[in-house]
């Protein structure tokens, strides 16, 4: 696990290609189709960052990193709004979808 944003930071340079995206929140279908598609087609090594994702909404702006713990065993979800962080390790790509659609809801109560 990254010992600190600054350490997911320079991890960024190890992505393969495609998995970076910049998004409004009506921007997430890519993002969540590419995830689907990674977690068929895409042979994981642990430490390797799945999505780098920079979510702006209203004047709130949030990255969100999904790394790769253990392929197809451990995912760990990190959201980082400037302010607050916030961690949660899934074993499954389908629960990681549904935290991104859940984050967005809130985000759009709020604006």
């Amino acid at each position: 696990m990254p010992k600190s944003w600054d350490e997911i930071e320079d991890s960024l340079s190890t992505m393969f290609a495609g998995s970076r995206y910049e998004a409004h929140a009506h921007g997430l279908v890519p993002v969540i189709e590419h995830l689907k598609r990674s977690a068929k087609f895409v042979h994981l090594e642990p430490g390797i960052s799945l999505v780098n994702l920079t979510l702006s909404l209203s004047d709130r702006t949030t990255k969100i990193y999904i790394w790769c713990e253990k392929p197809e065993l451990e995912y760990t979800v990190y959201f980082h709004d400037g302010e607050h962080s916030y961690d949660k390790t899934l074993t499954s790509l389908e629960g990681i979808v549904d935290i991104l659609l859940g984050y967005v809801s809130k985000l759009q109560e709020l604006a």
